[in-house]
């Protein structure tokens, strides 16, 4: 019997590292991609029209009249038939008066600006304070040039009372637009009252005094 043969162990294990494995199946590969030379493709060019709204409009109207002859079906009015051909139509606004030019100028309603509160009184109306002393002023005036401290102002001279009104609302352009000049009648009422008061009380202070 033969001795058995002893190999090199280093050399075996090189072969073993040196296998190459072989699959058993083949890869799949993706399709390339199919590629369109542009110089060889038609592209359509689509034409912009540019719209309606834009387009340049003749500087003169054209007036297109009825045609000579009506197609049958088609009533016209016996206006439009007995008028010219070439005449361009009426305006549909409402026609102006001839007169509109020589007549006297139309007035002009304002819409006036009501109170505030119903129990209005100076304090409440909202007025600035500073703007405020420039009125009581100006009330306090007209209270003396056209008014009577010792009555009340809804028994005043309809014609006085007009004149101090008049006073405040040229030197308050505002107050033009009250209505029923509450912004006048309220400084003027409160400067009538004040008035009054003032005098009542010195004379009280001179009757104690004398005695």
């Amino acid at each position: 019997m033969a001795p058995p043969i002893v190999g090199n162990s280093k050399s075996s294990s090189m072969n073993k590292s040196q296998t190459t494995s072989i699959p058993t199946f083949s890869p799949r590969v993706a399709l390339r991609p199919r590629i369109v030379p542009l110089y060889a493709t038609t592209i359509p060019r689509h034409l912009r029209l540019s719209p309606g709204i834009h387009c340049t409009l003749v500087s003169k109207p054209v007036y297109m009249p009825y045609p000579a002859s009506i197609p049958d079906g088609i009533d016209l009015p016996s206006s439009v038939l007995g008028s010219s051909s070439t005449s361009p139509p009426g305006s549909p606004l409402t026609p102006l008066d001839q007169d509109f030019g020589s007549s006297a100028p139309l007035e002009v309603h304002t819409n006036l600006i009501v109170p505030p509160t119903s129990r209005l009184t100076v304090p409440n109306a909202g007025w600035d304070p500073q703007v405020l002393i420039t009125y009581r002023k100006l009330a306090r005036d007209a209270v003396d040039i056209e008014l009577d401290y010792k009555i009340g102002l809804s028994t005043q001279d309809i014609d006085a009372l007009n004149r101090a009104r008049t006073r405040i609302e040229n030197a308050i352009p505002e107050f033009k637009e009250h209505a029923n000049h509450w912004g006048a009648d309220l400084l003027l009422r409160e400067q009538l009252k004040s008035k009054k008061d003032t005098i009542v009380k010195a004379k009280k202070r001179k009757g104690k005094d004398d005695n």
